[in-house]
């Protein structure tokens, strides 16, 4: 009966948007803003560090492993009110992860984000957490268009197997927001190359935390599909039996219990990224499409988390 509920509401409550349509679940029309655009193009840490100041609640997390850069923490709607995580930049080398959630996070703090109720919501009745750099010396190391530098950090750790040891000061600087906040829903931002063997040949990817919050999954996965016109490849909840997935953080994050809902919703989102090859410029996906499909996802993530969030507590109006 409950997951009979989530799925009509989630329908319901998506057609009552005020925003232009596309095909949707079962012929019904779904509404997502179809005008997320922008400029897709790498900037260096200290020029980010300039944008992330003009934020009015920007805190620094810590120093990253090599002790040169700071890691920040930005924070939007109301601090008492649950909390929603998003991180970016786990590996330097997609920095176009960062570029586009910043563009998200900054139409949401300056008021020209597409669908207005929505935004009201969100930071009426949520707290915003976001890290948009979690491996700043990768980050800006880190060349356009190459498939691995600045992949790693300067101990040359992948951060996205250390959220079980927490051997590196950037994972356990993001484990620290993580269990300060306990938020209710977590979202991990990568890009992977377009012959990613786990990618199904699909220029998207996502992955969920648990079964028990598979059916939000599949909903969030279906409605970017019909979108963007792109097959997803989905990853399933990460298994206890293999040994790698204990160091992911979004299996970290579904771990942890959170005051609102019984399950911590936590996803891993990936879009291919263009990559310089010897054969020549590989890029299944324009630069326009990494930021209208990303900037969806993560709009996707936000509506449909906050529709569970609801399903467990008094709906927000």
């Amino acid at each position: 009966m409950r997951k009979f509920k989530l799925f009509f509401i989630l329908i319901i409550t998506i057609f009552a948007l005020q925003i232009n349509p596309v095909p949707s679940i079962d012929g019904t029309k779904i509404i997502i803003p179809n005008d997320f655009s922008g400029e897709l193009k790498y900037e260096n840490y200290s020029s980010l560090e300039e944008r992330i100041y003009k934020f009015d609640n920007v805190s620094i997390i810590g120093k990253d492993q090599s002790g040169i850069y700071n890691m920040y923490c930005i924070e939007l709607g109301e601090k008492e009110k649950p909390t929603i995580l998003v991180e970016a930049g786990i590996h330097g080398s997609e920095w176009q992860g960062t570029m586009y959630s910043m563009k998200f996070m900054e139409e949401l703090r300056d008021g020209t984000f597409p669908d207005k109720a929505f935004r009201n919501k969100l930071l009426d009745h949520f707290h915003i957490v976001y890290i948009p750099v979690v491996n700043p010396w990768g980050y800006d190391r880190t060349i356009p268009m190459n498939l691995f530098s600045g992949r790693y950090n300067s101990t040359g750790t992948d951060l996205n197997r250390d959220f079980y040891k927490f051997t590196q000061a950037e994972s356990r600087n993001v484990k620290t927001k993580m269990d300060e906040f306990k938020p209710f829903a977590f979202l991990d931002i990568h890009m992977m190359q377009s012959n990613f063997d786990a990618s199904g040949g699909n220029n998207i990817a996502m992955g969920y935390g648990q079964t028990q919050t598979k059916q939000v999954f599949d909903s969030f996965a279906k409605l970017l599909s019909q979108y963007s016109g792109q097959s997803i490849t989905k990853w399933r909840a990460p298994p206890y039996e293999n040994p790698i997935n204990t160091g992911l953080a979004r299996t970290y994050m579904r771990n942890q219990t959170n005051p609102y809902t019984p399950y911590t919703l936590s996803y891993i989102i990936e879009l291919a990224k263009p990559v310089k090859r010897t054969t020549g410029l590989d890029a299944p996906l324009s630069d326009s499409q990494i930021m209208k499909y990303g900037m969806a996802g993560m709009y996707l993530f936000f509506y449909t988390s906050i529709m569970y969030f609801e399903e467990y507590n008094n709906n927000i109006k």
